[in-house]
């Protein structure tokens, strides 16, 4: 198994992580969960403490810490603890907030240092994920499907008279399950926007499957041997070329 085969696997193993991470977070803001509280704490823990490890050992491995530092703002932010720290805070502070004004900004602050780190953990992983993106045009696709679904959510909610959150969603399901939901189409436009959306979901779920392929299939060091190799076959060509040419003026 080589270096690139070895990088792609890794930058999977950051970006499920930070999937983890996210939803964690966004859970603890929304009181779903506590991540003071197990599994979650030593769940939260360990992708921090992975992700420390990741930070500081590309930072030693750089050449230009400098550089290194203005690049990967987000990945420091991501490793601050920010829960952590404010759940010592909360403690030390607790006591002294008596006024519902306090315990509404002390709740603010919480929730700010949770979007932070939310922040930092999506810019980290956005670093990770491009290189895929970019496998076959991908994010094109990706661009594209987001206007036709935007698109289709519009011209549902003015046919159908449904809110535009409520035609969001059912584009959303539509597109992704092929027309499984609650909410049926009853109207011409609202079907043929179905098909649209039926037929933009398949053609995403092809092209995302061709992406996986060839981002793990297609080794880009035996492409640059290869085109190495041709280079070289040319010159070969090229040098004979030259020496028939020389043969000929001399005997002419």
């Amino acid at each position: 198994m080589n270096v690139t085969t070895l990088k792609k696997r890794y930058d999977l193993v950051i970006i499920f992580l930070a999937l983890i991470s996210v939803n964690l977070v966004l859970l603890d803001i929304i009181s779903l969960v506590n991540l003071n509280t197990s599994p979650f704490k030593e769940v939260d823990t360990l992708i921090l403490l992975i992700f420390t490890m990741d930070y500081f050992v590309r930072l030693y491995l750089s050449e230009n810490k400098k550089s290194f530092f203005k690049t990967n703002i987000f990945d420091l932010v991501a490793i601050i603890p920010f829960h952590s720290a404010f759940a010592i805070f909360r403690i030390t502070r607790f006591v002294r907030l008596t006024r519902s004004s306090r315990l509404s900004r002390f709740s603010r602050t919480s929730r700010l240092f949770g979007l932070t780190r939310i922040l930092g953990v999506i810019g980290k992983a956005t670093k990770h994920v491009k290189a895929f993106l970019k496998t076959n045009g991908f994010i094109y696709m990706m661009y594209i499907g987001a206007v036709i679904l935007l698109t289709g959510a519009t011209f549902y909610s003015i046919a159908e008279n449904v809110d535009f959150i409520d035609s969001l969603w059912w584009a959303f399901v539509t597109s992704t399950t092929v027309g499984y939901g609650d909410i049926s189409p009853s109207t011409h436009v609202g079907r043929l926007t179905a098909i649209v959306l039926m037929l933009t979901g398949i053609g995403l779920f092809g092209a995302l499957t061709s992406t996986m392929t060839s981002f793990f299939m297609n080794d880009p060091d035996k492409e640059i041997e290869s085109q190495r190799n041709e280079i070289k076959e040319l010159n070969t060509k090229i040098t004979q070329l030259l020496e028939k040419m020389e043969k000929l003026e001399i005997n002419n």
